[in-house]
Formats: C-alpha cells, structure tokens, sequence
C-alpha cells in the first residue's frame, strides 16, 4: 500500500463499459509519488500499466476553452 486514497474515478462508455483508464487521487502528494514510483513498468491482467500524472484542472479548463 502507498497510503489512502481520496478518490477513484473510472470512466465509462457510452455504451457502458470502461474505457480502460482510471484517475486515482491521494490524500497526499509524496504518497501519489511513491506509488507512481513503484508501479512503473507494472503489469495487471496482462497488461501494460502507464502510469503518469494528470493534467492540473486549470490548464484542463484553458483547453476546453480554445
């Protein structure tokens, strides 16, 4: 365990089904750091995890905006 969580978001289709990426949020960011750290290279079910921080929400919404 890398410390708690905050929170998880799983996004679906239209359809229903996910779409094969998560967001998950830490209550702290040397704990989010960490786990990014040591889950590089990690596989799950066969396949591939890429691991990388998400874009900050202010930059999101400048984009949206163009």
């Amino acid at each position: 365990a890398y410390g708690q969580l905050k929170t998880v978001r799983l996004p679906k289709k239209y359809a229903g089904g996910h779409r094969g990426f998560a967001f998950i949020e830490f209550l702290g960011q040397q704990e989010a750091k960490a786990a990014m750290k040591h889950l590089t290279n990690t596989h799950l079910y066969g396949r591939h995890l890429v691991i990388e921080p998400a874009e900050d929400i202010a930059d999101l919404d400048v984009m949206r905006k163009r």
